[in-house]
């Protein structure tokens, strides 16, 4: 594997050492696979009739950012390139790890199922702490402040992704923290399998979070809502994790989400 893959020196921005060919397809890959993806989310929600957020029927109780400028797409752009590079750091991982399992015959219950569950709580427990961090004053206008240019998420990826190139960093390389400690801590250690459809779900569920669709998720999904996110676009000193709030209630900065509008009821 690694003969094959090996054509070119390894780099910061080639770590596999793909042909320049093999390096311009994977980029084509990422970007095709997030525009499949994002529509089939949103063709779940329709196909299952989640209905929308409280915020936005009949109608949004405010304005988004309704057109992305030069600066928008720019940082869209190169965000393609930051991704299709740390998605080469997840593979080398992943291939290249000594304590990664890569046999079938070693799947177990234990680095799969429990393994995703680790991976989701460590990652979002780092993430929740580097989130909070961009949000002090000093720190806030210079990366995170962009992101919040979106009150009312709505475009799924392309909300989620119109970050500045900084912040799309810190994000990936929390969850690139995350798999090390399970792989390095947990006495069921992780399998490459298990790397390649976390991506999916994690993937999913960051696109969930820009979308106008109500879903939440029980105890046994962490208790996901695109509610919570919501909430922090509206509110940003409130629900800074992405999956589960159980570090925001654990921490203090869990808010309950509200509709915005005058009459609330309890279907909130």
């Amino acid at each position: 594997m690694r003969n094959e893959l090996d054509q070119l020196p390894r780099s910061f921005w080639n770590p596999l050492g793909v042909s320049i060919t093999a390096w311009l397809g994977l980029l084509a890959l990422k970007s095709l696979s997030v525009l499949l993806i994002d529509p089939l989310v949103i063709t779940l929600c329709k196909t299952f009739g989640v209905k929308k957020l409280p915020s936005r029927e009949p109608e949004p109780i405010m304005r988004g950012l309704e057109k992305f400028s030069s600066k928008d797409y720019s940082f869209l752009a190169f965000n393609q390139v930051v991704e299709a590079v740390m998605l080469q750091y997840f593979a080398q991982f992943a291939l290249d790890n000594s304590k990664v399992m890569r046999a079938p015959d070693q799947l177990s219950f234990g680095n799969t199922i429990i393994a995703i569950y680790l991976v989701f709580l460590i990652d979002d427990f780092i993430y929740y702490w580097a989130h909070r961090a961009m949000h002090l004053p000093s720190l806030y206008r210079y990366i995170h402040k962009h992101h919040h240019r979106q009150a009312l998420p709505h475009r799924g990826y392309f909300d989620a992704a119109n970050e500045h190139p900084v912040e799309q960093v810190i994000g990936l390389s929390a969850l690139m923290a995350a798999f090390h400690l399970v792989n390095e801590l947990s006495p069921w250690g992780l399998h490459a399998f298990t790397v390649a459809i976390f991506f999916l779900l994690y993937a999913s569920v960051a696109f969930l979070n820009h979308t106008e669709y109500d879903v939440q998720f029980g105890p046994l999904f962490l208790g996901y809502s695109v509610r919570a996110h919501e909430t922090h676009h509206r509110i940003p000193n409130k629900c800074y994790a992405q999956n589960t709030m159980i570090w925001d209630k654990l921490f203090g900065t869990f808010q309950e989400y509200r509709s915005g509008r005058a009459e609330t009821t309890k279907a909130e």
